[in-house]
Formats: structure tokens, C-alpha cells, sequence
């Protein structure tokens, strides 16, 4: 009878551990689901915020052609175009800079948190198109040589394509592949 008892007891704790286990997984889950939904709005305001300074760009470019194509104007005023444009230009420079540094935000791939994305950029691998065209095997190693217990916590293979597709601004594309990913880990 105590035996019996204890078995009960025992699957008892084994079934709420399951269930237990089970809400854990899927709260964590919708946690990243709820993650990936923000990191799509942030991208989609980032490629409008891209759009915006685009223009901005066009602009001061335009602009920089205008001053460049007049001719017949003082000397004075040739400095002071001169001047103008030079700040036109570093402007131009800075807004190019903050377009690249907003597309190729490594932490949108599966994979790739602000550690590793520090890693990347700071071995030279700072674009989506870099990512996308480096060697696996090289890829490990810069991983490695930094901090080896990253590899055992993310799956390489996986960035080329998310990269690729970043770089290609397929952002529908990689949320899928990024939501095939995720299924793949859930299976494992």
C-alpha cells in the first residue's frame, strides 16, 4: 500500500513537472514571437526613417550641384559656396554613415545578439553584404578566437541566408526564414 502510494506520488511529480516544463516553453516562445513582431515594426521604422534621410540626401546632393554649376559669382562668394559646400558634403557623409549603420543591425539576424554583432563589426565584418560573403569556417573562427562558448549557443549556418536576404532589404523574406528557424529549434 505505501508503495503505491509512493509510485502515485512520484508520477504525480513527474506529470506537474511536464506541465510545468510545457508553460515555461511556450510563455518563452511567445516571448520571442513577441521580440521578432518588434524587431519587423523597428525595421519597417528604420527603412522609413532610411527613406526619409534618402531624400535628405538627394537633396543636399542636388543642392551641392547647384552651388558646383554657378559659375559667374565673386570670390568671396566662391569661399563662402565653398564653405557651405564643405558642410553639405560632411552632412551627406553622416547621414550615409547613419543609413548603413541602420541597415546592417546584425542583431535582427536569428543568432546574432549585441556581443556578437561587436564581435562582427570590430573583425572588419560590418555589413549585411560582408556577413553574407564570408567564409563559414572563417566566420567560426573570429567566433572562437574571441569567446568559444558563443558557437555552442548559436547556429552559424543560418546567418549567411538572413544576412544575404538583409542585405538584398528582403525583410519579409527573412521573417519568414527567421520564423523557420525558430520552428527548427522547437522540433529539436
Amino acid at each position: 500500500m505505501f508503495e503505491g502510494m509512493l509510485i502515485s506520488l512520484l508520477l504525480f511529480g513527474v506529470v506537474a513537472g511536464f506541465i510545468v516544463t510545457q508553460y515555461y516553453y511556450k510563455n518563452k516562445i511567445n516571448q520571442k514571437e513577441i521580440i521578432l513582431m518588434d524587431q519587423i515594426v523597428l525595421s519597417k521604422e528604420k527603412d522609413k526613417q532610411i527613406v526619409e534621410y534618402e531624400n535628405q540626401l538627394n537633396t543636399l546632393n542636388e543642392g551641392s550641384s547647384k552651388i558646383k554649376n554657378e559659375n559667374n559669382i565673386s570670390k568671396n562668394t566662391i569661399e563662402k559656396l565653398g564653405i557651405k559646400l564643405s558642410e553639405m558634403e560632411e552632412n551627406t557623409k553622416k547621414l550615409e554613415a547613419r543609413i548603413r549603420v541602420m541597415r546592417d543591425d546584425f542583431t535582427i539576424i536569428d543568432g546574432i545578439g549585441k556581443k556578437v554583432s561587436s564581435i562582427l563589426i570590430s573583425s572588419k565584418i560590418d555589413t549585411f553584404q560582408k556577413l553574407a560573403s564570408i567564409d563559414q569556417s572563417t566566420l567560426k573562427k573570429i567566433i572562437e578566437d574571441v569567446d568559444p562558448r558563443i558557437l555552442r549557443l548559436t547556429d552559424i549556418t543560418t546567418w549567411y541566408e538572413q544576412a544575404r536576404l538583409a542585405a538584398d532589404n528582403n525583410w519579409e523574406e527573412l521573417s519568414a526564414l527567421k520564423l523557420k528557424i525558430k520552428d527548427r529549434k522547437k522540433t529539436k
